[in-house]
């Protein structure tokens, strides 16, 4: 759910709430009841159990076997509020300030900026002030490339868009930084291995041996 405050036109403070509706929530809306499995949980038994059960009975396979909650993080850019969770594509929300009203809705469940959008879109993505382009990644701990560097320009359209295939393994980045001249990515030591299901432990582990990067691209 995302809550506003807004300061009207008209001098009135309005305090606003919305579900983002996207397929998840509909699904249990109907239903009338919770539908999908937790999955993050210290269990690899378990977890895998409920990533299974998520894809083949709740169409969740495009979110890797997790519910499309898109409830870390917005944004704003180029006209758009975006809701965001890494492991998906944004929702487009729709946003309208009048002198003593606010519609605020869901208008658009995977925005992929009309198809040029490569995989999915970190929660934490950096505004660039200089050039108003907003600077994203997205990582993918099961195949190559595991990592993916966006830029989105001005108006809000992808205007760059790279794999990065020298990642050699999958591994958890749940942020980044930008610089004026340079985005910064991390590869970090929070390695996904599908072993560590059958060993019955989380598939992301710190690995001690695995060493620390950092990615700096112009």
């Amino acid at each position: 759910m995302i809550h506003g405050i807004s300061f009207l036109p008209s001098g009135k403070v309005m305090f606003f709430n919305k579900w983002i509706e996207g397929k998840g929530y509909l699904k249990e809306k109907v239903a009338g009841q919770k539908l999908y499995e937790g999955v993050l949980v210290n269990n690899g038994v378990e977890m895998i159990s409920g990533i299974i059960k998520n894809i083949l009975f709740n169409d969740a396979l495009e979110t890797q076997g997790t519910k499309d909650t898109t409830n870390t993080a917005l944004v704003a850019h180029a006209g758009k509020v975006l809701a965001l969770m890494e492991a998906q594509k944004p929702v487009l929300m729709h946003l309208e300030v009048g002198d003593d009203t606010v519609e605020f809705s869901t208008e658009k469940v995977n925005y992929d900026f009309d198809g040029d959008l490569v995989g999915n879109l970190t929660a934490h993505p950096k505004l660039d002030p200089r050039t108003g382009e907003m600077i994203g990644f997205s990582y993918d701990m099961a195949k190559k490339p595991h990592m993916r560097y966006t830029e989105v320009d001005s108006r809000g359209d992808v205007s760059y868009s790279i794999g990065l295939y020298d990642v050699p393994r999958g591994v958890m980045s749940h942020d980044m930084a930008i610089t004026k001249t340079h985005a910064i990515l991390l590869d970090l030591p929070l390695v996904f291995d599908a072993a560590n299901f059958l060993k019955n432990e989380f598939p992301v582990q710190f690995e001690k041996n695995a060493g620390a990067r950092l990615g700096l691209l112009e």
